[in-house]
Parts: structure tokens; sequence; C-alpha cells
């Protein structure tokens, strides 16, 4: 698997947290780039930047992306009621 890193400069940097929500997003992102479609980008390359709650679901999220790890749907686990009252 190949792979790319293109280094933004100081205001593209800045530019792209404005665009992203602010400065929650910095240090905080995923981000996958993808094909662009009519009308508004064919032919090129969007980056959707994706705000993660942690840098370790960012790197987590990149693991998976590069075959190196499985993604897992975490469920919420129901709390169970006993049906009679402990005596």
């Amino acid at each position: 698997m190949s792979t790319a890193k293109i280094t933004l400069t100081s205001q593209q940097t800045a530019d792209l947290i404005a665009q992203a929500g602010g400065e929650t997003i910095c240090g905080r992102a995923w981000a996958v780039v993808a094909p662009g479609s009519w009308p508004t980008a064919p032919g090129r390359l969007v980056l959707h930047v994706v705000e993660c709650p942690s840098m370790k679901a960012a790197n987590g999220a990149c693991a998976v992306a590069q075959g190196l790890s499985r993604a897992l749907k975490h469920r919420a686990v129901k709390a169970t009621h006993p049906t009679t009252p402990p005596k």
C-alpha cells in the first residue's frame, strides 16, 4: 500500500481549521481524500476532515485505513434488571 504526505503551510492549516469548525479540531482530526463529483469538483480530489474525539480514535482510523487493524462496532451495554427483587 502506498502513502503520500502533503504538508500544509501555516496559512493553509489555519484556513482548514477555520473551515472545519475552529480551534477544537486542531490535533484531533482524521482526513480522507476522495474523488470530487459533479458539479462542484469533477476531476479533482476533495479532502474530507473528520473531527475525532481523541488522538487514539484518529490513530485507530488510520490503522484501519492502512489494513493494520479491523474496525469494530461498539455496542451499548444494556443494564440487566432482576425480575424479582433480592431478598
